[in-house]
C-alpha cells in the first residue's frame, strides 16, 4: 500500500516500536490486533501469514485508492466529515463547496 511502519501503527494507535516487533516477528500479535492489521492494510491474516496465494500487482491508482481506504475505516466521525469535505474540494476543482461539511450530500 505504500505506508511506512510508522504510519501504519499510528493507524493502528499503538507504539511504533510495538508493530515493528510484529514486523520482525519478534513478537506475535493476538488475535484482536492481527484482524487490525488486516483493515489497515486492506489484507487478510491468509496474505500476512504467508499462507494465501501470490496477489497480482495493483497499479498506482488501486494503491492510491486502498490507502485511502484504510485511513478511513480507522477515523472517527469528526475527522470522516473533515475528510468528505476535503475530496468534496480536490473534486471539485478546488472550488470551496457550497454546502457545510456535516451537510447530507444531495
Amino acid at each position: 500500500m505504500g505506508l511506512t511502519d510508522s504510519a501504519v501503527a499510528a493507524r493502528l494507535d499503538m507504539s511504533q516500536q510495538r508493530y515493528a516487533n510484529y514486523v520482525r516477528d519478534t513478537t506475535e500479535p493476538d488475535f484482536r490486533t492481527l484482524t487490525r492489521i488486516c483493515e489497515v492494510l486492506l489484507t487478510t491474516p491468509d496474505h500476512i501469514l504467508g499462507v494465501a496465494s501470490e496477489v497480482a500487482t495493483p497499479d498506482e491508482a488501486s494503491v492510491l485508492s486502498q490507502r485511502i481506504q484504510a485511513a478511513v475505516s480507522v477515523m472517527n466521525l469528526e475527522r470522516l466529515r473533515l475528510t468528505a469535505g476535503v475530496v468534496d474540494v480536490l473534486a471539485t476543482g478546488f472550488e470551496a463547496p457550497t454546502r457545510g461539511f456535516d451537510a447530507e450530500p444531495d
